[in-house]
């Protein structure tokens, strides 16, 4: 099992709060420029690009293939994203200000940029899963403790 950061929307800050509803298709699928180096079984911990927060995990369930896009999305679109994995979603929370950062699991805002993913070590996805965890049980007014192991 391997863990990436993966950016969603764009550099311009215009990832909705609510992206799981209103980019629904983010939740089965994940695109890429080129073919990536996910693989079934790994995690991506999504992150709001304009607003370098994280924001979410999936777990990729499909290999990479070519041709597979949301509906909605322009030929533009499919022309720079050919490349997709389906996943299935684990945990979102709002892409907001109380949304954790790139800095809280320990990763470079400068390391991101222009990348379409990049490798997360075992700590960083540990720390993303952790502070995920605690953000969205903090939203429904619990405090708790987090073991965060590989599923």
């Amino acid at each position: 099992m391997s863990a990436w950061l993966k950016p969603i929307g764009g550099g311009s800050g215009q990832t909705p709060e609510n992206w799981y509803v209103e980019w629904w298709d983010v939740l089965d699928m994940a695109c890429f420029p080129r073919r990536p180096s996910v693989r079934v079984g790994d995690f991506l911990v999504y992150y709001a690009a304009g607003l370098g927060r994280i924001c979410g995990i999936v777990k990729v369930n499909s290999a990479p293939i070519q041709g597979r896009f949301p509906e909605k999305w322009t030929e533009e679109n499919r022309k720079r994203w050919p490349w997709s994995v389906g996943v299935e979603l684990r945990l979102a929370i709002p892409a907001n200000d109380l949304a954790p950062t790139l800095g809280d699991i320990d990763v470079r805002t400068l390391s991101v940029r222009r990348q379409s993913h990049i490798a997360l070590t075992r700590e960083q996805f540990s720390k993303a899963a952790s502070v995920l965890t605690a953000e969205a049980l903090r939203g429904m007014g619990r405090d708790v403790r987090i073991d965060m192991s590989p599923v």
